[in-house]
């Protein structure tokens, strides 16, 4: 009796070395901001791709990956006064699974399992840098645990967004980037009162240029009609470059900036067709 537990408790203990050495083997997760992609959705979102990777050995006794935030149990990316809520979906943009432990990503049988961290709302939170860190835990068949610290940082850039709404001013017709504005007669004088709306996610300039300073006459080189600009209650002939900063568009909410275009009656100025291209440049900083 007692050869026969000695040869068990040997035996026992050449399977239980077995299993750990087929179990052994490196593992990692890791998330790369530099690929972050942004989608549109019902609202621009950015998405961060992540990979897991394990070695041949432990893809035979591990299937899933639980992820868990170190510091709250909602998953945040949090900034300077403000915070980025966020969620992890897998290699088919479907949400993970959770629970109360956290997210559970299931693996690859080839050992290289994509996921991804999903932040909605996100485009135009404010420009900064943002971090959270998660606890990546795996378990064998024998509910032996190994953990990860993941460190997760990105960098919203400066965004901005102009619009100017077309549909109820009949003198202005958009193509693309692209914005005609017909005044009209202007033997009288002519004035368009156009609004600029932008929204941008950090401090933001405007930039106007004329191509020829004033309005130029279709066919007659020497002909020509000055005007006016004028934008938030600023005034400036168009023969000079303007420049400016927008101190109110700080928000990821579109705001209007009235701009207008004023020519001063003319009488004695030769019938046809006037022109001048501006070019409008709006840059968050």
């Amino acid at each position: 009796m007692i050869k026969f537990i000695a040869i068990l408790i040997a035996y026992f203990a050449i399977i239980t070395s077995s299993f750990a050495d087929e179990c052994s083997g490196s593992w990692s997760i890791h998330f790369d901001s530099q690929k972050a992609q942004t989608r549109q959705e019902h609202s621009s979102s950015v998405w961060i791709p992540g990979v897991i990777e394990l070695s041949a050995p432990l893809r035979q006794c591990v299937q899933s990956v639980q992820i868990s935030p170190t510091q709250s149990n909602q998953l945040q990316l949090k900034g300077f006064g403000y915070t980025i809520e966020a969620q992890l979906f897998n290699e088919h943009f479907q949400a993970l699974p959770r629970s109360e432990r956290g997210f559970f990503a299931s693996l690859n049988p080839n050992g290289i399992t994509q996921i991804w961290v999903r932040m909605a709302n996100a485009e135009f939170a404010p420009a900064g840098n943002y971090y959270a860190q998660l606890n990546a835990i795996i378990a064998n068949k024998q509910q032996e645990t190994d953990d990860r610290l993941v460190d997760l940082n990105y960098h919203m850039p400066p965004n901005v967004s102009v619009r100017i709404p077309t549909v109820s001013e009949p003198w202005l017709s958009q193509s693309g980037n692209n914005y005609r504005v017909d005044m009209g007669e202007m033997t009288h004088g002519s004035q368009r009162n156009i609004s600029l709306e932008v929204k941008s996610n950090a401090n933001a300039s405007i930039t106007i240029e004329s191509q020829n300073g004033k309005l130029m006459h279709d066919n007659i080189s020497n002909a020509f009609i000055d005007y006016q600009l004028e934008l938030q209650g600023q005034r400036w002939n168009p023969r000079r470059r303007f420049h400016s900063a927008l101190p109110n568009v700080y928000s990821n909410r579109y705001t209007p900036i009235p701009f207008s275009i004023k020519v001063a009656p003319q009488p004695k100025a030769y019938a046809g067709h006037y022109s001048d291209r501006l070019t409008i440049t709006v840059t968050a900083q």
